[in-house]
């Protein structure tokens, strides 16, 4: 794939995402104006997808301008030595969160990260890997990550194996080869028994043919059999009426 693709494919594409780097806590401390100008645009587009009126964009805009000087004259310290593994959620609602100089800004932004994936205390329950997970995974797989263990240990190198479960893990790939042998089989048999089943249909059909053109020889011979015997009495009563005529 060229990266010509790769940028037609990538979200940067849209500006609502080049723009949401105005919520990036380093560039809000050290590039002030253009997050400003940039958080600005967002709200443009918020505006026009109807997500936010006029008179509301204006004034998340004054908090958002607010909150920036409050944070580098108060919080500088902290903006600038963000780790990126953090939630920006969890983050911002230190500052944010329960302020009521700041409620529409928290709202605005709040829903700005419900478009970043993985926010699940945002998203309020709701897990797209959880709708996709049943329906993804096979039976088989799914009950065998639901059975692995994930308790803490004090040292994964210091943890002596048994032996029966040395024995098990050696075993997997036949066991495997042998689950792939079954479900060959198992497709094999399907298919002839389909073959089967459509092959006993095809006899019936036939038979069913067969007798129904039994059933119309048998009326055509009777009602051959009825004419014919209808002629010989008519000849015979000719001859009668010859010989009785005076």
């Amino acid at each position: 794939m060229t990266c010509k693709k790769i940028m037609e494919r990538s979200p940067l594409m849209y500006p609502a995402v080049r723009h949401m780097r105005s919520l990036d806590p380093v560039m809000i401390v050290t590039e002030t104006e253009s997050a400003t100008a940039m958080f600005e645009k967002l709200l443009q587009v918020l505006l026009n997808a109807g997500w936010c009126p006029a008179t509301e964009c204006d004034k998340v805009l004054s908090q958002y301008k607010a909150f920036s000087l409050d944070v580098n004259t108060n919080h500088k310290a902290e903006f600038q030595e963000f780790v990126y593994s953090c939630r920006l959620d969890e983050f911002f609602g230190r500052y944010l969160s329960g302020k009521e100089e700041y409620a529409e800004l928290w709202i605005i932004m709040k829903c700005l990260f419900m478009l970043s994936h993985g926010q699940a205390a945002v998203e309020r329950g709701y897990s797209v890997n959880k709708d996709m997970l049943v329906e993804n995974l096979q039976e088989k797989t799914l009950m065998a990550i639901m059975r692995s263990v994930h308790d803490a240990m004090a040292g994964h190198t210091d943890e002596a194996l048994p032996k029966d479960l040395k024995q098990h893990c050696r075993g997997a790939r036949t066991r495997y080869e042998m689950y792939l042998e079954d479900q060959k089989k198992l497709r094999e048999q399907t298919t002839k028994e389909k073959k089967r089943k459509e092959l006993c249909q095809e006899i019936q059909k036939v038979k069913t043919k067969r007798q129904k053109v039994m059933t119309s020889a048998e009326t055509m011979e009777k009602e051959a059999h009825g004419s014919q015997a209808r002629k010989g009495l008519l000849v015979r009563r000719k001859r009668w009426q010859l010989y009785t005529k005076p």
